[in-house]
């Protein structure tokens, strides 16, 4: 194997283990926990169960379970053609765990994260009707200006792992940098303007 070949396939290993751990339904962990962490809520275990079940391990399952049956042609779904069934479950599942949330009486931000989820995921699935804008970049940007919102501007450094999970998607070739960057824009803004909006008027 040749030096140039070599590093090529060390950039694609990188590329591929950092778009791993910056997916969407992994984010989702940390940052349920950080929440819950901060409102320590009596409840906190069930809560938990609800945020890890809801928030990331069905959403994997549903893309799992397609791969499996043929449906769609990779787990991260690159094909924008294939990506309607697995966004209308998803949304579904967020919106069910919206609805335990509450249910439950979780912590207000720990349901309105969970909320976020939900729209975002609607709003991202019908841009991607039309264009395949970056689900990985709505995925950073979304819990992580939950954290800033809730948390405090010293939380915003976090939102800096765009860079190396944006790269990751370029490089696999999954999405253009148009792509990457208007996911991460457009989930900041529609992130706060749902927060802000819940908090004024329901929370």
């Amino acid at each position: 194997m040749s030096d140039s070949t070599q590093r090529r396939y060390d950039r694609m290993l990188l590329a591929k283990v950092i778009s791993g751990f910056g997916s969407p339904m992994v984010l989702a962990i940390p940052t349920f926990i950080a929440l819950l962490v901060a409102t320590n809520p009596p409840s906190f275990a069930p809560l938990f169960l609800v945020a890890f079940l809801f928030g990331s391990v069905f959403p994997m399952l549903v893309i799992y379970l397609m791969y499996k049956m043929n449906k769609v042609g990779d787990l991260d779904v690159t094909d924008r053609s294939e990506r309607k069934a697995p966004f209308m479950v998803s949304i579904l599942v967020y919106a069910l765990g919206t609805v335990i949330m509450f249910a439950l009486n979780a912590p207000s931000i720990v349901s309105a994260l969970m909320f976020c989820y939900t729209m975002n995921t609607l709003v991202t699935f019908l841009i991607s009707l039309h264009w395949k804008i970056s689900v990985h970049a709505v995925g950073v940007a979304g819990p992580f200006t939950c954290l800033v919102y809730f948390l405090g501007w010293l939380y915003s450094p976090l939102l800096l792992l765009i860079i190396p999970i944006g790269w990751s998607r370029v490089e696999l070739k999954a999405h253009t940098l148009a792509q990457v960057v208007a996911g991460f824009l457009l989930s900041i803004a529609i992130t706060w303007t749902q927060l802000v909006l819940l908090f004024q008027f329901f929370l």
